[in-house]
């Protein structure tokens, strides 16, 4: 949400403008229809700060708006570096109508203020001509940005381009860039203008130098003219060039156009003095990182490639970072804050039997409250800090200003309780001061994503399948499960198909966190699966064996895809018992009562829970359940990067969410930016849904089920399971906030046949009951299904990698599964694609459906090889891979992955780059053939369709922030031989 603030700032900048340049001329003003156009300015600026804060209070707290040092902001040039930031801005929803509304409100005060300038006589005061006209520009830049990112239809689109063309500079070039992954509109005549407006305005910055990333020596650029070297490492170079210098080197070398405002610039108006962010002018050496400390700082934490926060003890530590001549500016940490304050407003209040009765008639009056993303718990907030020493002393604090302190979970972190507050406002901007303070975020209940499949992305591997196969089940692999219960709970009465398979079984209690509401504080009401089914169908999917079903005697047996993992089971659903405050505060929150059971077992810091598998021999864990702001990187996110960053050979899956909609009928696509965290973390595998081959079975329709989200055609009345080259529709999509794409794979998720909980009510069959044996299978759907599918496939790719491969991979990383499992996919030919969709990778399916034959067991002449490359790289340095290739007709495909340092964007940097046998390159996600490295994904890849027939070469390059950064690489060829 950093961008929609920028932009926040920059109307809100030019409105401060508008206003001192109306008082300005007011003794001007004679003549009443000057007057009025003045008047109407003004009702303007009302109306549009009135939007401004109903954005901005759906995205952060009171606090977020407090900005002293901007209150006077005059300079043009500063805030139009702010419009530059609004490249990464694509707004969705509601707050896409706000900002359309915003800017029809700007265009009127470009329309007075050009009419002001054209009626009044300003000859004597030619600087106050020059600033009305640098305002209009101004404001007609934010417009016309607007234009682009909300355009009203496609006419009005082509005419933002065409400006875009004819005015752009480079803010409007990353833009246009930008939106060639997300297109509103895609015609042909789209494609045409978006190229032509890229030639424009590169035409017209050829001349105009600027700063470039080359993945090359300083020596290969030798032969170019008019280059300048500002910073070299042995594989790439720093260089100031024309972007005329830089279309002679592009043939030759990948390029990397660096901005100025790359990363995040902290404003100093809300944050303390202490923490501060140190930015470098160019790729982080560790000699730097040492020099910094030898100043007197010490470093909490990379923030971004070029960033690291750092504590330091006095302003003159602070002065010397900045005359240090490899740091570009110091400024002050600005703490990461999510809290909505609706759900502060109702807290501190009596909770009554009268007050109770009151909410719930005025619920009845109103509709729920969607909790579609999952639900954020009303005053309850999770802060994150830098050190245990931080932490600890915050609490400290906190307590003696009587805010209460409700748990402090791992080492970071503090789980804090404002329900009984009455100035939760105030208490807010207190934790907010907190020293140390990294992130402050809202507690947030989690919600489920809620055979036949198992052929799909299993043919030729697992013994079920009628063609030859591997034979592979999973044996001496663990898979780790966190969902609702298992069955009966009792590793004695489980449902046979886990029978003797069950390694762990355990039950996680309600956490402290909800204590203030619940008369059970602490409760465990045990493992077993009572209400929904769904953790009992998610784990016969990862492994059942399909054992009841041979004792039934049935032919079609519904077994899972790794038959013989052994399983852990964490079950975290809990039966609260809601006191009256609680009870009256989901009343006013969500016009409703509160839930009968919830995921409130899972743990706040996601460490235990991943540890505790982990411990018990768990290499694989699969998790069916998330939620919160949609594509946003939250302290799941962190907790999950942070546990696989420390433990290399743990693979985390996670499902993408269920939160596809589609309700505009102006496209025949499924909207965009849904998925959730924790899926939207960078070092798991997110799983997304395709529809399962049951056409007969099932005529249902995703209009018919779930009537809000799919209004009109095609997916009203388009069947659940009429093709498996259909994504469901349902499957959340990417991107995150900040581009990177999710989810990674699909798997079929819809109708899934699996393992049925005996404890549910007797007449529930979620999606349907299966006929031969009801009670003991059902059908079920989501991504929660195709999460465990992959999980059981992963348990395959481990165990070949041990047992079949030469040499064996004897603990295979989770980077190594991770790209094996990408390298299989099949990218499908959509029908509804996305217009931002384009072969091989994009945000609605990831790169494709998982089909394991094409990487663990694939037709002759392909060979597949498999790098698990634990020796890191550092900065500036780069590893070398020779690859002979003897078959023209089979694809040549390299898929790099590797495990990043937590944070939202990239903290190290690998790029893939692979050379043809004529020295010509390919980049990796580079499917356009644009030479712009990919500095968003840690995940890359390389398809070449028919490749020739010689010597190719692959070259992985780093710029690295933390430590070394290890990685793994699968290539498929024909006749592929590592030279």
């Amino acid at each position: 949400m950093a961008s929609l603030i920028v932009f926040l700032d920059c109307v809100s900048s030019f409105e401060r403008e508008l206003k001192n340049q109306l008082q300005k001329i007011q003794s001007d003003l004679e003549p009443s229809e000057r007057k009025s156009l003045i008047k109407q300015v003004e009702l303007d600026q009302v109306k549009k700060n009135e939007l401004i804060e109903e954005l901005r209070n759906g995205i952060i707290p009171e606090i977020s708006n407090i900005d002293p040092s901007k209150e006077n902001i005059s300079d043009i040039e500063e805030t139009v570096e702010k419009i530059k930031e609004l490249e990464q801005f694509i707004p969705q929803g509601k707050q896409k109508d706000l900002v359309r509304e915003i800017g029809t409100l700007l265009k009127s005060d470009i329309e007075s203020v050009e009419t002001l300038s054209n009626t009044i006589d300003f000859s004597n005061n030619e600087k106050l001509i020059s600033e009305l006209h640098d305002l209009r520009n101004k404001g007609e830049r934010i417009w016309r940005l607007t234009l682009l990112i909300t355009p009203a239809d496609e006419q009005e689109f082509q005419a933002a381009i065409m400006w875009a063309a004819e005015q752009g500079q480079e803010v409007e070039l990353d833009k246009l860039q930008k939106l060639k992954v997300n297109l509103p509109y895609n015609s042909s005549q789209i494609q045409q203008l978006l190229k032509y407006a890229q030639k424009r305005i590169e035409e017209r910055l050829w001349g105009k130098e600027g700063k470039y990333r080359v993945l090359c020596s300083k020596n290969e650029l030798k032969r170019f003219q008019n280059v300048q070297i500002v910073k070299s490492y042995p594989a790439f170079t720093i260089i100031s060039a024309s972007m005329l210098a830089i279309n002679n080197i592009k043939p030759f070398f990948p390029v990397e156009r660096l901005k100025f405002s790359e990363g995040s610039n902290p404003n100093p108006g809300y944050s303390n003095m202490r923490d501060q962010v140190v930015r470098f002018k160019n790729p982080v050496l560790e000699s730097w990182k040492q020099k910094i400390e030898e100043i007197g700082a010490k470093i909490l934490q990379p923030l971004s490639r070029l960033e690291i926060v750092v504590s330091v003890s006095s302003e003159d530590i602070i002065n010397q970072l900045r005359s240090f001549e490899e740091v570009s500016q110091v400024t002050p940490y600005v703490p990461k804050i999510r809290v909505q304050p609706q759900y502060l407003q109702n807290l501190g209040q009596s909770a009554t039997k009268e007050a109770i009765a009151t909410a719930r008639l005025k619920a009845a009056q109103n509709p729920p409250s969607s909790q579609n993303r999952g639900t954020p718990l009303p005053g309850i907030l999770i802060a994150n800090f830098f050190t245990q020493e931080d932490r600890d002393l915050a609490a400290k604090n906190l307590e003696s200003q009587e805010i209460r302190v409700a748990d402090q979970p791992g080492t970071t972190k503090l789980v804090l309780d404002l329900s009984s507050d009455n100035n939760a406002i105030d208490s807010l901007k207190i934790i907010a001061s907190q020293i140390g303070l990294k992130s402050l975020e809202e507690k947030v209940i989690p919600k489920l994503f809620n055979e036949e499949a198992c052929h799909i992305i299993g043919r030729g591997v697992i013994p079920s399948n009628p063609t030859p196969t591997l034979g592979l089940t999973g044996q001496g692999e663990i898979i780790a499960i966190a969902d609702t219960g298992l069955d009966t709970g009792e590793s004695e009465t489980l449902h046979l198909d886990f029978r003797e398979r069950v390694k762990w079984i355990n039950s996680y209690p309600i956490q402290s966190s909800l204590n203030s509401y619940i008369l059970n504080p602490g409760a465990d009401d045990g493992a077993s699966d009572t209400y929904s089914g769904h953790g009992t169908h998610v784990a016969g999917t990862a492994l059942g064996n399909g054992e009841q079903a041979k004792k039934l005697g049935i032919s079609s047996i519904p077994a899972g895809m790794a038959t013989d993992a052994q399983l852990i089971f964490q079950a975290i659903e809990q039966t609260p018992k809601w006191n009256l405050e609680g009870q009256l505060l989901w009343l006013n929150s969500y016009h409703q009562n509160p839930p009968k059971s919830g995921l409130f077992g899972i743990p706040d810091d996601l460490k235990q829970l991943f540890e505790d598998a982990y411990e018990r021999g768990a290499r694989i864990h699969s998790n069916s359940w998330g939620g919160g702001e949609a594509g946003s990187y939250d302290g799941r996110c962190i907790d999950l990067d942070l546990f696989v960053w420390e433990h290399k050979n743990f693979l985390v899956l996670v499902a993408a969410g269920n939160d596809g909609k589609h309700r505009s009928s102006g496209t025949p696509a499924i909207e965009q930016g849904s998925v959730s965290s924790p899926g939207t973390a960078k070092n798991c595998l997110t799983v997304g849904a395709s529809e399962n081959n049951r056409n007969g079975q099932f005529s249902d329709a995703y209009g018919n089920w779930w009537p809000d989200d799919f209004p009109h055609l095609p997916f009203k009345s388009d069947g659940m399971v009429d093709s498996v080259d259909d994504i469901a529709a349902f499957s959340s999509r990417g991107p995150c906030q900040n581009g990177r794409r999710h989810p990674d794979v699909i798997a079929p998720g819809t109708f899934i046949l699996s393992t049925r909980s005996s404890q549910i009510a007797s007449n529930h069959f979620a999606w349907g009951a299966y006929p031969s044996a009801k009670e003991h299978y059902m059908y079920m759907g989501g991504t929660s299904m195709a999460t465990p599918m992959v999980a059981g496939c992963a348990a395959l790719v481990r165990q070949y990698l041990r047992e079949r491969h030469q040499p064996s991979i004897t603990d295979p990383s989770a980077a190594l599964i991770k790209a094996a499992l990408i390298h299989s996919a099949t990218y499908i030919d959509y029908r509804f694609a996305h217009p931002s969709s384009k072969p091989y990778a994009d945000n609605e399916q990831g790169w494709g459906r998982i089909k394991l034959q094409q990487v663990l067991n694939p037709a002759e002449p392909t060979q597949v090889l498999f790098i698990d490359e634990a020796n890191g790289l550092k900065t500036g340095e780069k590893a070398e891979y020779k690859l002979q290739i003897s078959d023209s007709q089979v694809p040549l495909k390299v898929t790099l992955v590797y495990t990043d340092y937590p944070g939202e964007d990239l903290i190290n940097n690998l790029n893939l780059i692979l050379y043809h046998p004529n020295n010509t390159y390919l980049l990796g996600n580079d499917f356009e053939g644009e030479g712009i490295p990919d500095t968003v994904n840690n995940v890359e890849g390389i398809i070449v369709e028919t490749p020739e027939i010689g010597e190719w070469r692959i070259e992985v390059i780093a710029e690295v922030q933390q430590e070394q950064q290890d990685y793994a690489l699968v290539i498929s060829a024909g006749g592929l031989l590592r030279i």
